[in-house]
């Protein structure tokens, strides 16, 4: 590729980080393209059980309720309570350690503590993308479907933000965030929470490279945005090429 498709490529890319980081932005929500492992979990210290189908979710974002919108990407949620947005919505984004700190506020420092968690984890699987069967192997699933792979994601995902405890594990019993019903605490599912267990361990030996942030509502469900570790380093080579073709244009 040419130096100036290069620059080029780099500017839309550095164009891409700007709406990344606007304060505000209209999301439109396109369903589970991947599938999704249903059942009940809940939170013990929120004294909340909730039915849900646990997998990844596929969003795309906009200026306003009637786009431009740009690509799909996958994404997950992190609220246990609020539905997904059936049409175009405004959303903020939001850093995760101020967002999450309000789901505890009484604990010092906890939304530091689930940033960093969901940092490392999603350093762990390489970022939030489709589920594959790849990823599933990587953790422990042997021949895990993409939808189970997706919800194990997911749990592990949920599970990262809502344990107040120190051990991380979405099994009954095993802290106050936990699978409790349906057919994702079946047999049948016993892989998804497998690797989920697998990917929370992970946390622990994994040095971060991605900044977790939200996307959030007062009304719908919030999201994950992950933007990948070197975005902003190849933003700043873009601002630098594009400079050097000024001085070299004058």
């Amino acid at each position: 590729m040419r130096f100036a498709a290069k620059l080029a490529a780099a500017g839309a890319l550095l164009a891409l980080v700007a709406t990344s980081h606007a304060s505000s932005v209209y999301v439109d929500y396109d369903g589970q393209p991947f599938g999704g492992v249903s059942g009940t979990v809940g939170n013990t210290n929120l004294n909340t059980q909730v039915n849900t189908v646990a997998g990844a979710m596929s969003i795309k974002t906009g200026p306003t309720a009637v786009g431009p919108f740009g690509p799909n990407f996958t994404t997950y949620c992190v609220d246990l309570i609020q539905f997904v947005n059936n049409n175009p919505q405004p959303y903020q984004y939001a850093g995760a350690a101020s967002h999450f700190q309000t789901l505890f506020p009484a604990i010092p420092g906890f939304g530091v503590t689930v940033a960093d968690r969901l940092s490392k984890l999603v350093t762990a699987l390489g970022g939030l993308n489709a589920p594959t069967a790849a990823l599933g192997a990587a953790f422990g699933g042997g021949s895990a479907t993409v939808a189970q792979v997706g919800a194990a994601v997911q749990l592990a995902i949920w599970e990262a933000i809502y344990e107040t405890g120190n051990t991380l594990n979405v099994n009954s019993g095993q802290g106050s965030f936990a699978v409790i019903s349906g057919n994702i605490a079946n047999a049948a599912n016993a892989v998804v929470r497998t690797m989920a267990n697998n990917m929370l361990a992970a946390i622990a030996t994994t040095s971060a490279t991605y900044k977790v942030k939200v996307v959030r509502s007062d009304v719908y469900q919030d999201y994950l945005v992950v933007p990948s570790p070197g975005t902003l380093a190849l933003a700043g080579l873009a601002l630098v090429g594009l400079g050097f073709m000024r001085r070299r244009q004058a």
